[in-house]
């Protein structure tokens, strides 16, 4: 117990998460998980009042776990009729420029997700990610990714920008680089959306202000601000965009 707590402080640090996410993740729920056994084993055989309060937590734990899985097979498509999720990944650079460096960085890999039921994204949302073929170890890797295509009711397809680092995203630089000119496809599975959404139709002048890849995030709201425009919707008038790019 008090080992695993100990190992818990030292992963707060924040070198240990930007070296591999998912090594840290899935480390700090095998501790967690010790840590909540080496604290039943330490608890007095004949008190039943702590064990109760374990058995509280580990009931609602199961709860949340249940219902957060039934909504995953849900979204996934569990009594669709329309299949699994499948994302449609290009990139539309294949001859590499002066900017593009080995790892991919200068790079935008294109994912079109199309999911079996219609999913209600706001601008400003994000969702995991989790495709197992991509490569060796992808199965074990779930990533963030914003949402960038916006409507005002639900989305058949989910479209998402790309930056390739490591991991999962470098094998899909990899799949995408194999087959110039087309786009490859592959089983997809995701969770969410997630996030919060700023509330923009109120403001009759906006001023949004992006760098490099986080252009991204601002995307949607580009979006959502012109068709309020263009609808009347909303009471937005005038709309600036600084974008700043080391190169085009």
């Amino acid at each position: 117990g008090a080992a695993s707590f100990g190992m818990l402080s030292l992963l707060t640090v924040l070198w240990f998460r930007r070296w591999s996410y998912e090594i840290f993740i899935r480390t700090h729920q095998l501790l967690a998980g010790l840590c909540v056994y080496g604290i039943w084993r330490h608890l007095p055989s004949g008190a039943d009042s702590p064990r109760l309060y374990i058995y509280i937590g580990l009931g609602i734990f199961g709860l949340t776990s249940s219902m957060q899985f039934l909504t995953f097979l849900y979204q996934n498509g569990l009594f669709a009729g329309r299949g699994s999720p499948r994302a449609i990944v290009s990139c539309d650079r294949h001859e590499k420029s002066s900017s593009d460096t080995d790892d991919g960085t200068g790079i935008v890999i294109k994912v079109s997700l199309i999911v079996p039921r219609p999913v209600k994204v706001k601008a400003g949302q994000y969702i995991n990610l989790w495709m197992p073929s991509v490569s060796l170890w992808s199965w074990v890797q779930t990533h963030p990714f914003m949402v960038t295509s916006w409507s005002r009711g639900k989305q058949d397809a989910l479209d998402l920008l790309v930056q390739p680092h490591s991991g999962m995203t470098a094998g899909l630089l990899r799949q995408a680089r194999a087959i110039p000119g087309s786009s490859v496809s592959f089983l997809a599975f995701f969770t969410g959306p997630h996030g919060i959404s700023a509330d923009v139709s109120h403001y009759e002048n906006a001023l949004v202000v992006a760098s490099g890849f986080g252009i991204a995030a601002v995307i949607p709201y580009v979006k959502k601000m012109i068709h309020g425009y263009n609808t009347c919707t909303s009471q937005i008038r005038r709309l600036h965009l600084v974008w700043q790019v080391e190169s085009i």
